[in-house]
């Protein structure tokens, strides 16, 4: 994915500042794709009553468990700043983040003394490296938490056939479902269980309809259906993400889909993405695009590294390799035009018929 980067600025204006007695809190903002943050500004610090602090908070979104997304820690450092009301900065300071340092709240302590704080106060916040996105966002928050035992609840239903009228097998193990639940998130399901699939064996075995999956992992199916049934999915950025991916483009579900290859797009890398070019990514067009324009724009390092040497050397193990490899080269060293082609060739003669007159 071709990257790009740049600085973005943050500024939030309180009315009737001097007079706050009550901790505020910004409206949230994004630094990176899926990267929400929120500023909190407190006019009594607690362990020095004079002054004020300001709180930068760190909202997890939905992919962030126990551990914060690397980008979070790739926008520092941030530059904060306060204003008047006639836009001269009264305070400004740069912060770091520390090795062992949580994202969870980062404060800028005696900020300003509460005797100085203006009757309109701005706030401002500054990141000079974020990451912009060629993806279009899906929700412009991120979404609301659903408990983890009626996560755990619902997906335990997978494996229940009680209640379920859809029978699924895969690598000789059953997962069952609502039928309504399919049909209602995937535009696949909905054709295939209304209509006249042979997936659809009516009423085998007590089930209305039975589905037989042969080209995907149990692990993959289950994490399909734990995404139609809860939205939530965990991403890693080892070969079952591939998977993933695979199933959510064959089965149509969408929002799946621009997650995981949000997730594949970010991950991208001059180590990686040779082997995951000729491995994965050629089988979907918009993913080889990408891959292809990364490796072609950093070929001159990639071509140097022992992943791609390994490719090389065990070409027979990638079914694209000549063909993607051909498309490289092109890319890399493009054809001239037939025009600057005559003109070189032309040339060439003339020095080589001056070549012979000295001669």
């Amino acid at each position: 994915m071709e990257e790009c980067g740049g600085s973005c600025y943050y500024e939030f204006e309180i009315l009737k500042a001097h007079e706050l007695s009550k901790v505020v809190y910004t409206p949230r903002f994004e630094t990176s794709p899926n990267i929400f943050w929120q500023l909190c500004f407190k006019p009594i610090s607690v362990n020095s009553p004079e002054y004020c602090t300001l709180i930068l908070i760190a909202i997890r979104n939905q992919n962030e468990g126990n551990k914060f997304d690397q980008a979070r820690r790739n926008a520092f450092p941030f530059k904060v700043y306060l204003k008047g009301i006639d836009n001269n900065i009264i305070k400004e300071k740069t912060r770091f983040i520390y090795e062992n340092e949580t994202f969870n709240r980062i404060s800028i302590r005696k900020i300003i003394k509460r005797v100085s704080v203006p009757e309109t106060l701005k706030i401002g916040i500054g990141f000079n490296k974020i990451q912009f996105s060629q993806l279009v966002s899906q929700s412009p928050f991120p979404k609301r938490e659903i408990p983890k035992d009626l996560i755990t609840l619902w997906i335990d239903e997978l494996t229940n056939p009680s209640g379920a009228d859809t029978r699924i097998t895969v690598d000789g193990q059953y997962l069952y479902s609502k039928s309504s639940i399919l049909k209602k998130r995937s535009d696949y399901f909905q054709t295939m269980l209304d209509g006249p699939w042979k997936e659809n064996n009516s009423n085998k075995d007590g089930f209305k309809y039975n589905i037989e999956i042969t080209d995907f992992s149990y692990s993959s199916v289950f994490q399909m259906l734990s995404f139609l049934y809860t939205d939530q999915i965990q991403l890693s950025n080892n070969d079952s993400i591939w998977d993933l991916y695979g199933i959510a483009n064959k089965y149509l579900i969408t929002e799946l889909e621009e997650q995981v290859k949000g997730k594949i797009f970010r991950g991208i890398n001059q180590t990686t993405c040779a082997e995951n070019l000729f491995k994965h990514a050629w089988k979907w067009s918009i993913l080889k695009d990408e891959f292809m324009k990364y490796v072609v724009q950093n070929f001159h390092t990639i071509r140097n590294t022992n992943e791609f040497k390994m490719i090389i050397k065990n070409k027979n193990d990638y079914p694209m390799f000549h063909q993607l490899n051909t498309e490289i080269l092109l890319a890399y060293v493009p054809e001239e035009p037939e025009i600057k082609r005559e003109t070189s060739e032309v040339n060439n003669n003339n020095n080589n018929n001056e070549i012979m007159q000295l001669v």
